[in-house]
């Protein structure tokens, strides 16, 4: 082997993240023995960085990303062990991926010291510094065989007095010990005696076994003694006789190759040796690709470790692809890393300052120029974790939501001593492309393996914090899965059945219900393509289903794909349970929420929504995901549910992720009783169930953030196929994140975990529980009741709990979740809203508004227009605010948060009211009444009250009295209150006499500066004044009866802006807007209440004076 590679400093074009010259690959050389340029590859693909957002917990401060806090700590040690070759880290994991790890052999084989013991005979042999001027005979290529696959040399002498060899050893204790300690045992021989050894396989699938191993003895060693003690064998050697130990571990035969020298290994690896020698080959073995690997073997090298690719994946070795996963910013990069080259090569050597180099063989110059473009990328990135968490918190102390246990104080220091060393090397790293090879370079001051020791040392700690940010990943996905079957729920009024269209195939053959909503998750493309009367598999489904589809990708769970090659499904729809719960019927108490026929509804889940599983993680079993069947669908048929026979979990070895039907995603602990999971599969079982804290928890962080809130059920079924963006990973389809709640403050934290012993409520409504709550917790409490009742969830719901040994916060999470609720900390209080309203995240939803285009002048980008002027206008980007909207043939595709497309969805269908055209959304129609707030509670309102308060008592109990004689839900809005809450305990006097309930809510609000605002026909809210004059409603106001004589639409709008509130409308810098629609004849007007109430009643003295006679 010639020594090839080439170490001038001018050849470097990577360093830096930047090549050097004037086009993208300019001064990429490609040294061969005559030094001649090799020709340009040309430019490597742009690939598509991924977008990131914060998550939705929110960016940590300084911009990380979203799960950088998270995973940053083990990834900056994977990212430059794959930059920089991994010397222990990477490579021993690597080898002890796939394949079944050697079994260790009995003590008892192991010959006891005698003859066989080889001790060094005088002081251990220091290294030479002295240029090596031949490749050692463990590096010699005549011992090498011809189908070679891995090379794994060291010059021991040199590698074992480095710091941290005995740390990286013990680690890779597991690997060493059946390969190398197994033949150094066998031949009796002590580490110290050993000047260095190689070891060359052949099968990938058994490298410890199929291999020839050389064996170089130390100076002033004899390898003769084992010629000696050893039993012949009729085999030959390059003309020496070959022997075999007697009672060994190792049982292959050796030939003593010099007085220094053994070359052992199975028999008909030492015969193909022989033929070959004989038959004069050429030194050098293996492939191609093994071939440009040792070309690169110089003598000075101590570590050498060369892999063919292609044959590792074949044997099952698992590489680190899916580690990039979690890393947005350079997941692409990450993936050709370690997919595009076909053979991996490592090469160190320890004179003087460490220098390792890394040879990535291709298949040829484009994919070398690809892979360089990669490292480009992956390596600055790499950079920039590094400075970051170096520049984060302090070193031992936990990061805000990143999941790392407390490091102790030397574990702390080790990881920063790690961490500053690889920034060092990675400062000063270059990689360049030579020819159909990619090689980076990095010199160091400091032990290589002391740095891999450092790393090894974080090791559990690095795998915690990496399954954490799987989890939080794993998360999403539920959610992106239940949120499309709830989507899809909302447009055909069912749940999507197991298996397709075709009636007449068996459903294994069938397409999946996740082809089925392929629109929902972004592929709305792929589902054209799919052609739902043939086979999952047929012809035309075949390019289609052979793709990856991310969205049910797990990061935590290895296998990807099935033996046929298509891609596998990490989830799947829960049919209940037994083996026939697929084809159980509609309401057997055995049948879950998917069946392979059957589609049920969310009013069939008798058992409650948010007490059902829909969505289950796999690990097992796993097939693909167009595939009906039990890859799709699956019912729990055998204890243990978790990582047992039938293939659940989540890759976590703690529990695994549910998605819930009524969108929340919960946590299944490993330790929950499998008669809990039985109830939770089931959608009409009738079981009291009992869900203990040990069993089942909402995700939350360290400030006690919901990681995972539920997602609601959309009330949108006006969406096309197509309502969210591509889910390229979770967060693909956000555009930002974060919630509407504060941390929770210490105080509030230990209220929530204040102990109770038993409560039970027994069809309780909902308001009474909540009122409840917080009259135990001593917490002021806010319901926001206009959220709820957009949900379709009403005030007197009944509430069916029994908790014993709970705590405070428990109990609140249960009751609310009983209803698909949940809340949020503002101001110090507790605000208790729909999931909805406090996601702060921006999705696409495509609106079919066709039908109202066509009455509009303008078309379409009127009506987009008007909708950003009268639905909530400060929430556009025209505005400031983050949402859009864009024409897009006859749809709107709108960039909203879901609590402003609720707002989109309630006024298009306002709008079809109006002018006579049909609804499009399933829901029901009372919500789309034209009749404004006030006009809907006027009979309550002005229903006659008497009061005879002559004595001084709270306002709060005045109320009381006043919903009870009035017929209406009187509600406080204690969050608007803030520090004024405590004016509903000051005392007051009220004394009125069959008079409106509307003026004696006055005479009690008004003078503390309060007043009530109308939710709908029987609910009012006390807030501030300020508050209600702050909020603005949008109205209908049909007037085409006005219409007559001389009374235009324009003539009534003057009135209304000369006689109501004439500041508070745009045009005179105020934010009030109307609007008149011509083809319905109505006025649309934004405005607060008080103003709307003032313009109905103008309105109303149109109606009643006579018009004007036409001229």
């Amino acid at each position: 082997m010639q020594a090839r590679r080439g170490a001038d400093p001018a050849a470097r074009v990577g360093q830096s993240g930047a090549a050097v010259g004037s086009t993208p690959h300019a001064g990429r050389i490609g040294l061969g023995e005559t030094g001649e340029q090799s020709p340009d590859a040309g430019p490597s693909p742009e690939g598509e960085e991924a977008q990131v957002a914060p998550e939705l917990c929110g960016a940590s401060p300084g911009g990380t990303a979203p799960l950088g806090a998270a995973w940053q700590k083990w990834l900056v040690g994977a990212a430059a062990g794959c930059v920089l070759g991994a010397v222990a880290f990477g490579v021993v994991r690597w080898m002890g991926r796939g394949a079944d790890r050697p079994a260790a052999l009995p003590q008892s084989a192991v010959p006891s010291a005698g003859p066989l013991v080889v001790e060094p005979t005088g002081p251990v042999e220091a290294p030479s510094d002295e240029p090596f001027e031949a490749l050692p005979p463990w590096l010699d290529g005549r011992w090498f065989p011809h189908d070679l696959k891995l090379l794994l040399g060291m010059r021991i002498a040199a590698v074992a007095r480095q710091s941290g060899f005995d740390g990286v050893l013990a680690y890779a204790g597991p690997y060493w010990e059946p390969a190398f300690q197994r033949v150094l045992d066998s031949f009796g021989l002590k580490r110290e005696a050993v000047r260095g050894m190689g070891w060359a396989a052949v099968d990938l699938a058994d490298w410890p076994d199929q291999a020839v191993v050389i064996i170089e003895l130390g100076k002033g060693q004899d390898a003769g003694v084992f010629a000696r003690a050893g039993r012949p064998v009729d085999l030959r050697l390059d003309g020496q006789p070959c022997f075999r130990l007697r009672n060994s571990r190792w049982p292959h035969p050796f030939a003593v190759i010099g007085p220094q020298v053994l070359v052992t290994g199975p028999e008909k690896l030492l015969r193909e040796l022989d033929d070959q020698a004989a038959g004069g080959a050429a030194k050098g073995r293996g492939n191609d690709t093994m071939q440009q690997l040792m070309d690169s073997v110089t003598a000075a090298d101590d570590l050498v470790f060369l892999v063919d690719a292609e044959a590792a994946r074949r044997a099952g070795w698992e590489g680190p692809t899916r580690w990039g996963e979690l890393w947005p910013e350079a997941r692409e990069p990450w993936q050709v890393v370690w997919q595009t080259p076909t053979g991996y090569g490592i090469y160190c050597r320890s004179s003087g300052d460490w220098i390792v180099e890394v040879a990535l063989a291709c298949d040829g110059q484009t994919a070398a120029s690809q892979l360089h473009s990669a490292l480009d990328r992956l390596v600055p990135v790499a950079r920039e974790l590094i400075r970051a968490e170096l520049g984060g918190p302090a070193k031992g102390a936990k990061a805000d939501g990143d999941g790392m246990e407390r490091l102790d104080r030397e574990g702390a220091q080790g990881h920063e001593w790690a961490l500053r060393q690889l920034q060092a090397m990675l400062d000063a790293a270059h990689w360049e492309q030579h020819d159909t090879v990619v090689r980076v370079r990095v010199n160091g001051s400091e032990s290589m393996l002391a740095l891999a020791e450092g790393l090894l040392g974080c090791g559990p700690a690095l795998e915690r914090a990496w399954l954490e940010a799987a989890l939080r990943a794993d998360c999403q996905r539920h959610r992106r899965l239940i949120s499309g079957v709830l989507d899809y729920h909302t447009a055909e009024g069912r749940f999507p059945p197991g298996a397709g269209q075709a009636a007449l195939l068996a459903p294994e053959t069938q397409l999946s219900w996740i082809a089925a909503l392929l629109p929902y998750y972004g592929h709305e493309d792929w589902y054209e393509q799919l052609d739902f009367g043939y086979g999952w598999n047929g012809p035309p489904n075949r390019p289609v289903v052979r793709r990856r589809l991310e969205a049910v990708v797990n990061p935590a769970v290895a296998e990807r794909s099935t033996e046929a090659g298509f891609p596998v499904t990490h989830y799947v729809g829960v049919a209940g349970v037994g083996e026939d719960a697929g084809n159980l019927p509609g309401g057997h108490p055995r049948a879950g929420v998917f069946g392979f026929r059957r589609a049920m509804r969310l009013d069939e889940i008798t058992d409650g929504a948010s007490n059902t599983i829909a969505i289950l993680g796999v690990s097992g079993r796993l097939g693909p995901w167009a595939a009906g069947g039990q890859a799709t669908v699956r019912g729990l048929t055998a204890r243990p549910y978790f990582q047992g026979p039938d293939g659940f979990g989540s890759g976590q070895p703690s529990g695994m992720l549910a998605a819930m039907a009524d969108g929340s995603v919960r946590f299944l602990s490993s330790q929950v009783d499998p008669a809990v999971l039985e109830q939770l599969a089931t959608a009409a079982g009738g079981e009291s169930i009992q869900l203990a804290d040990r069993a089942t928890r909402l995700l939350v962080d360290g400030s006690g953030k919901s990681l995972c809130p539920p997602v609601p059920q959309p009330a949108d079924a006006e969406r096309t196929r197509a309502p969210v963006a591509e889910p390229e990973d979770w967060q693909t389809a956000l555009v930002e994140a974060g919630t509407a709640s504060e941390p929770v403050g210490a105080e509030l934290q230990e209220r929530l975990g204040q102990p109770l012993r038993s409560i039970v409520f027994s069809d309780t409504p909902l308001r009474r529980a909540v009122e409840t709550w917080g009259q135990l917790s001593g917490l002021a409490v806010t319901i926001d009741v206009e959220a709820l009742r957009e949900s379709g969830v009403g005030l007197a719901d009944p509430i069916r709990l029994e908790l014993k040994e709970t705590t405070l916060g428990e109990v609140l999470q249960r009751v609310l979740a009983a209803r698909g609720l949940t809340c949020v900390v503002q101001k110090g209080q507790i605000l208790v809203t729909t999931p909805m309203r406090v996601d702060d995240r921006l999705r696409q939803v495509s609106y079919a508004v066709s039908d109202l285009a066509a009455g509009e002048p303008g078309g379409m980008a009127a009506l987009a227009e008007l909708i950003q002027r009268v639905v909530v206008p400060e929430s556009w980007q025209a505005a400031g605010g983050p949402g859009t909207i864009v024409v897009k043939g006859p749809a709107l595709v709108v960039t909203q948060t879901d609590a402003v497309h609720y707002r989109v969805l309630e006024f298009c269908e306002k709008l079809r009211v109006a002018r006579g055209l049909p609804l499009r959304s399933r829901l029901e129609p009372e919500r789309f009444t034209l009749a404004t707030h006030l006009q809907r509670a006027r009979a309550k309102l002005e229903r006659p009250v008497s009061a005879n308060f002559h004595d001084p008592v709270p306002v709060a109990r005045i109320l009381e009295y006043l919903e009870q004689v009035g017929g209406m839900t009187i509600l406080v809005d204690r969050l608007a209150l803030g520090e004024d809450d405590m004016l509903l305990q000051v005392e007051a006097t009220l004394k009125v006499t069959e008079e409106p309930l509307r003026d004696a809510l006055a005479k009690v609000l008004w003078p503390l500066g309060l007043a009530a605002r109308v939710i709908d026909e029987t609910t009012l809210q006390v807030t501030t004044r300020h508050a209600v004059a702050s909020r603005l409603e949008l109205e209908f106001y049909p007037i085409r009866d006005l219409l007559t004589g001389t009374m235009t639409a324009e003539a009534v709008i003057e009135q209304i802006k000369g006689g109501v509130a004439g500041d508070t409308w745009s045009d005179a810098g105020g934010p009030g807007v109307i609007h008149f629609d011509r083809p319905s004849g109505c006025l649309l007007v934004l405005q607060s209440q008080p103003v709307q109430a003032e313009v109905d009643q103008l309105l109303r003295r149109l109606r009643a004076s006579p018009p004007a006679p036409s001229p």
